[in-house]
């Protein structure tokens, strides 16, 4: 974040807020020091409303937020209006060893990035189902159905379907959980 939000005009922050380059909450925080900074020597401010101010910049980002999730979703359905499936995979990263994602932030960073079809069926409510397809290296690897919003069923039959052709072993008893 710059240090002189506080000098910018409106317009610019106004054009760096719309453009996400600040925040609503940076530009309030930015203020808000400043006032803490020279006011007790100037005493042009007898009240400060700081917890109101930065829930109301909270809010306007809030408010970004939806209206970008709007965005895709429409994008989305329109999208799966001519394909009610999508054959996605689940991570773009091979499969990872156990404590990979206990390594650190960087690792974890990799890990969160690679997920993204699955991080975009949860922001949207979209039904998915994840299953391996084959095995190598002694690693499952996998692909994901993506069905549109309550189509629930649609996902479950290409599943089957897909299992069906694969014929993995099962590393799990479901019925014993051994």
């Amino acid at each position: 974040m710059p240090d002189d939000l506080w000098r910018w005009s409106a317009c610019n922050l106004a054009k760096a807020v719309r453009e996400k380059t600040v925040s609503s909450r940076e530009v309030v925080e930015a203020h808000l020091d400043r006032i803490a900074t020279v006011n007790s020597a100037v005493n042009a401010i007898t009240v400060v409303f700081a917890d109101e101010a930065l829930a109301a910049a909270d809010a306007a980002n809030y408010r970004d937020a939806i209206a970008e999730r709007h965005r895709i979703a429409s994008a989305w359905n329109h999208l799966m209006t001519h394909y009610p499936l999508i054959l996605a995979p689940v991570s773009s990263m091979e499969a990872f060893q156990v404590g990979y994602d206990a390594g650190g932030v960087e690792p974890m960073r990799r890990l969160i990035r690679s997920m993204r079809m699955t991080e975009l069926c949860n922001l949207l409510g979209l039904p998915s189902i994840a299953l391996s397809t084959t095995i190598e290296n002694g690693a499952p690897h996998g692909v994901q159905i993506i069905a549109r919003r309550f189509d629930e069923d649609r996902c479950f039959a290409a599943a089957e379907t897909i299992e069906d052709r694969c014929r993995l072993p099962t590393p799990i008893d479901p019925t014993t959980l051994t």
